[in-house]
């Protein structure tokens, strides 16, 4: 699956998304076409939104696990507007 475009959520996903929750088959394409599709979105308007309008998109990578999605927080984290103070981090 490809997703190229950050401002809208192709047919093709909305559909197989909706297909796979409805038997409850969320398999690892869609795992990781979602977190794709969120991080993507994040990137694309981490400088636009204001952070309580993120959240909700930052708090759903965790339900699409990965090792981008890892890599994605972990910067966030150190040198986003997420960071935290450098004596909590890792």
């Amino acid at each position: 699956m490809n997703i190229c475009a950050t401002n809208a959520i192709p047919a093709h996903y909305v559909r197989r998304l909706l297909r796979a929750a409805s038997r409850k088959q969320f398999n690892s394409t869609m795992r990781n076409a979602s977190g794709k599709l969120i991080r993507r979105w994040l990137q694309a308007h981490m400088k636009q939104l204001a952070a309580d309008k993120l959240a909700p998109a930052i708090a759903a990578l965790e339900h699409v696990p990965s090792p981008e999605t890892e890599q994605f927080l972990r910067e966030l984290s150190r040198f986003g507007r997420f960071s935290f103070r450098s004596d909590l981090r890792e």
